[in-house]
């Protein structure tokens, strides 16, 4: 990620229309796309069920983070071993991901 690191190309804001619910998602990009991290941020004490996120451009995401692990001293209760995904638009390359988000954490999908 330092390739991109004071770089207009290394960010992208995903989901900011969320406010209400205090989710954030936004896109850390590297020179290879296969590099790309998805950061999600749930800034509430509320656990969010089959949370939805879309994206393009990438088609498969694997969780590589998650606040809520034990080894973090979280409950461990809220985790995504696999990523629900589908396409939902092929012309745009449009993707919707159900996530399970932990409370007040984050997720990173690679």
């Amino acid at each position: 990620m330092y390739e991109n690191q004071f770089s207009i190309y290394g960010f992208e804001w995903v989901d900011l229309d969320h406010r209400d619910e205090s989710v954030i998602v936004y896109r850390r990009k590297g020179k290879d796309p296969a590099d790309d991290l998805l950061i999600i941020l749930n800034l509430t004490p509320v656990v969010r069920r089959d949370w939805k996120v879309y994206t393009h451009g990438k088609s498969a995401w694997k969780e590589i983070f998650n606040s809520d692990a034990k080894k973090y001293w979280g409950t461990g209760d809220v985790f995504n071993p696999s990523v629900g995904m589908r396409l939902v638009d092929k012309d745009a390359d449009k993707y919707e991901i159900n996530l399970q988000l932990p409370p007040l954490g984050s997720i990173i999908l690679k």
